[in-house]
């Protein structure tokens, strides 16, 4: 995915586990339970199941592949 600069990814949470590769870009990553991260090229941010997630495109933009593993692949997110 490509997320420009400033965009705010607002809180929200979904039963399969998520792990975002860096590959371009900087953003924040916030997420429940844990200080927030700022990744650049190359980092791994990983959010389990059903954990409460944010992200903030800044400076951004980000350019990064967001990969899913586990129950209810379909289903929506929920949204805070």
């Amino acid at each position: 995915g490509f997320w420009d600069s400033g965009l705010f990814y607002k809180e929200h949470w979904h039963a399969p586990e998520e792990i975002y590769l860096v590959l371009a870009g900087h953003a924040v990553f916030n997420a429940e339970g844990r200080d927030p991260v700022r990744a650049g090229p190359g980092s791994l941010i990983h959010h389990f199941p059903n954990q409460k997630h944010s992200i903030q495109m800044i400076p951004g933009p980000l350019l990064a592949m967001a990969f899913w593993k586990g129950e209810a692949l379909m289903a929506k997110s929920g949204l805070k």
